[in-house]
């Protein structure tokens, strides 16, 4: 004969049980209002469900990584596409001043250059010219000082009367006009101080009754650079005849250049000259270059609808070249405001709502992080929800849920999740 399951036999006891004490609220003899009875077992299954207890060793298994929430002045960011420029401030487009025929050439291509250096001379019988016509109002400036400063001295002498005095005076400031427009006619062939000096101290120095005046003019006019930088185009060969219209070298500072970036109309509230701006290219990945905006357009593209902003950034290691391509992360700050901001990837869905995970007794001391293990050395983590604020960058401004200090998994917050959903923790536990 089969024997019968005492488990079935009790269900008609505990059905009546069941009935008789009733699954209600119960009242007391004094008909007081009814009392709610709270299974222990529900709350601790309602706090169990957003804990996960996990081993320390799964913590470095898991690759979760806990650290401190911070507040941050950060605004806004944005990343925009640009173009490496060449710094228009420092770079020079160098011509002949006169008609003429190329002698020589004294630079190449990617030579560098210093101010005043020369790059190629020029045969100018106009410039020859000009030199006499400076060396001739020099002598006659000269002359004309010896005769002012002594007729200065006779006039205080009383030697020579009042309107000689000024005749002489008149003829002096005569004789300076016209050497300062000599040598302005000079300083237009592109002639520098310095030049000149020397042309008058080879003129004070010759012996001019021994013939040797005749070499003090020259026709080679020497074509200068007027900054100091490399030579980053040449379109001139010795015998060819040049003019003022034509570029014959381009020369550049490249120790600076400019960031070319397009900003669209969406991101203008947040850009001012006092962002931050980094410059990435893929050429080399692992490198940023800090710039400083120098240029925001008042004018939007018609057809991109982008605003033309110029970044200029240090390039001493020459690894920015133009026409390359790059981006530009924008960021900028408010120093009076700071709220609550983490790593967007520390942010996960758990019942239908944005959370994070946070380490329970977590502290954190000098930089160094401590999860403080359990009595069955377990480190706990709660989930706890959240509200959003606007993603700047990869990072997620928080407006509710978190305080400065709470210590969170900054990584690996998906496999807690992940955990949590599944009831279990691998080598470690859910409550």
């Amino acid at each position: 004969m089969m024997k019968k399951n005492p488990i079935v036999l009790l269900l008609p006891f505990v059905f009546l049980f069941a009935v008789s004490c009733g699954s209600g609220p119960r009242s007391d003899e004094a008909g007081d209002a009814p009392v709610e009875v709270t299974d222990p077992a529900v709350e601790e299954e309602a706090v169990g469900d957003h804990e996960i207890h996990v081993e320390p060793e799964q913590i470095e298994e898991w690759g979760i990584i806990a650290g401190a929430v911070t507040t941050t002045d950060l605004v806004s960011s944005a990343t925009l596409p640009g173009i490496i420029e060449l710094n228009q401030n420092r770079t020079a487009q160098i011509s002949s001043y006169v008609d003429g025929k190329v002698l020589e050439l004294s630079v190449d291509l990617g030579r560098r250059v210093r101010q005043g250096q020369t790059l190629l001379t020029v045969n100018s019988p106009d410039f020859a010219s000009a030199q006499a016509a400076y060396l001739e109002a020099f002598a006659n400036y000269r002359y004309s000082s010896e005769e002012n400063d002594r007729a200065v001295e006779l006039f205080r002498e009383k030697a020579i009367e009042e309107r000689e005095y000024r005749r002489r005076v008149a003829q002096h400031e005569l004789m300076v006009a016209r050497l300062a427009a000599t040598e302005s006619i000079l300083h237009s062939f592109g002639i520098y101080h310095d030049w000149i000096d020397n042309l008058v101290d080879r003129f004070t120095s010759i012996d001019i009754g021994g013939g040797e005046g005749h070499s003090l003019a020259e026709s080679a006019l020497p074509i200068l650079s007027p900054v100091n930088g490399t030579i980053i185009s040449r379109d001139v060969m010795i015998g060819e005849h040049v003019d003022p219209a034509k570029v014959l070298f381009t020369v550049s500072d490249l120790n600076t250049v400019w960031a070319h970036l397009d900003a669209y109309e969406i991101d203008l509230p947040n850009i001012s000259y006092d962002s931050k701006v980094t410059i990435t290219t893929p050429l080399f990945p692992d490198r940023t270059f800090p710039g400083k905006i120098t240029y925001i357009s008042d004018i939007v593209d018609e057809t991109l609808r982008t605003v033309h902003l110029r970044v200029e950034l240090s390039n001493s290691e020459r690894l920015l070249r133009p026409n390359l391509f790059i981006k530009g992360f924008i960021e900028t700050y408010d120093s009076e405001t700071r709220r609550i901001a983490i790593p967007e990837e520390a942010i996960t869905m758990f019942h239908g709502e944005k959370t994070v995970f946070i380490a329970v007794d977590a502290h954190s001391h000098d930089g160094d992080m401590h999860l403080t293990a359990h009595g069955d050395d377990h480190v706990v983590f709660e989930a706890r929800h959240i509200e959003l604020g606007a993603l700047i960058g990869n990072m997620r401004i928080i407006t509710g849920g978190l305080e400065e200090g709470d210590i969170i998994a900054m990584k690996g917050a998906f496999i807690l999740k992940a955990e949590l959903d599944k009831g279990s923790g691998g080598d470690g536990h859910v409550h």
